[in-house]
């Protein structure tokens, strides 16, 4: 679906815009919108890091 509708959507999305008006105009906010900040890439903790958690 990412593909065909160039934006990528979820279940929630789905669930809570049901109609398919809702998720057309869902559809088309996400594709106006910034492009969504990337996770920062996991890393492995410090032994330090750890023990205060």
């Amino acid at each position: 679906m990412a593909t065909a509708l160039d934006v990528r959507l979820t279940v929630r999305d789905v669930f809570q815009h049901p109609t398919p008006a809702r998720l057309a105009e869902h559809i088309a906010a996400r594709r106006t919108a910034p492009a969504d900040k990337a996770r920062p890439a996991l890393r492995r903790r410090t032994e330090t890091e750890r023990m205060s958690s």
